[in-house]
């Protein structure tokens, strides 16, 4: 993201997605690129990232956003099974280029490799940077745990503590996972998840880092740019990192395992999953009008229906901080629109007419 553009709903970031570049092209992709620009840019520019700065904040983020981290692996599988073979007996697929990309994609979700050895799925690394900051696992291991004894989606979701907007998501999520065919699922899956997250998962680590104290910034900048900085300049620096070091032992990151998460999917996500998930979509739906059509629905469908669940679970943040006296004493001062829990200038609420303007 590199300037700022306005409409209707205030200041959005410009979107530079891995499909950025390909909004000009005259064919089928850059047509489908430019017909979901407007939802990406209203779910990238939402105002729910301002609200992780403050632990309370980041709980009630995670305990609804756990479940869009559940189910990208229902639509990452369900992908795998239409492009690839996992049947026995055995048989070759069509499409090697496609199968190659998503086991790819599975390879890295459900068994990344994490540091110090061994290998983690991103929901389990999830789990445990609930733990790490306290947020509330009770309504998601309750889920787990229905979907395992055979409970259906829909019932297993009704008495969860979480956002209305939240058990929504998870539901159209799932409606296209088991519904859809493969060129629906990949749009989903690609251009409303893969090429996304690096973006706002950016903005979230930055929205996180920016009140931290200043001794805590430094100490971070310094071992995230180590290996960038000239010869020269490390060497200068030499003699500053025992003090890091104990400075930063003096002041752990209380949310390490959840900047762990962030980081492997800006990582995997912007250099590798999302510039393939072009191809991908491409191949799946070649010289098919319907096929592209569908897509574009399919893609809209999952980015208003995560606006929608940030519109819902930006609500519960600002309850919470009215429980606990307001913004003033629950989010700190300075960078507030308003006071007294009402946040609502910078949802990415949809109206009817927009909805149409988009179709």
């Amino acid at each position: 993201m590199s300037t700022v553009i306005s409409n209707d709903s205030g200041f959005l970031p410009r979107v530079e997605t891995a499909t950025y570049a390909m909004r000009n092209r005259d064919d089928e992709f850059g047509t489908l690129v430019r017909r979901i620009r407007p939802f990406q840019e209203k779910l990238v520019g939402h105002f729910i990232y301002t609200r992780v700065r403050t632990l309370a904040g980041l709980r009630v983020f995670m305990k609804n956003h756990v479940f869009a981290v559940w189910d990208f692996m229902s639509l990452a599988k369900a992908l795998q099974r239409r492009i690839t073979c996992i049947d026995v007996p055995w048989v070759p697929v069509a499409d090697e280029d496609s199968a190659r990309l998503i086991n790819e994609i599975v390879l890295g979700e459900e068994t990344d490799e994490v540091p110090g050895g061994g290998y983690m799925s991103h929901y389990t690394l999830y789990l445990k940077a609930m733990d790490e900051i306290g947020a509330d696992k009770g309504p998601v291991l309750a889920f787990e745990k229905a979907i395992r004894e055979g409970i259906p989606v829909e019932q297993a979701l009704a008495p969860l503590d979480i956002a209305e907007n939240t058990k929504l998501f998870v539901l159209s999520t799932l409606k296209t996972a088991m519904e859809g065919r493969a060129h629906e699922i990949a749009s989903s899956l690609m251009l409303a998840r893969e090429d996304l997250i690096p973006i706002m998962f950016d903005r979230v680590l930055k929205e996180m880092d920016s009140r931290a104290a200043p001794g805590v910034r430094a100490v971070r900048t310094m071992r995230s740019l180590d290996d960038k900085l000239p010869r020269s300049v490390r060497k200068a620096l030499v003699g500053l990192r025992p003090m890091a070091r104990s400075f930063a032992a003096r002041h752990p990151d209380p949310r390490e395992f959840f900047r762990l998460y962030l980081a492997r999917h800006v990582h995997l996500d912007g250099e590798e999953h999302g510039p393939m998930g072009q191809r991908l979509v491409s191949q799946l739906c070649g010289d098919d009008a319907d096929k592209w059509q569908a897509a574009t629905d399919t893609a809209r469908t999952a980015l208003k229906a995560r606006i929608d669940m940030w519109d819902g679970v930006l609500d519960l943040i600002a309850t919470e901080a009215e429980m606990v006296g307001g913004y003033r004493s629950g989010w700190g001062t300075g960078d507030d629109e308003s006071r007294g829990g009402t946040v609502t200038s910078r949802r990415g609420g949809w109206s009817s007419s927009e909805t149409a303007d988009r179709a």
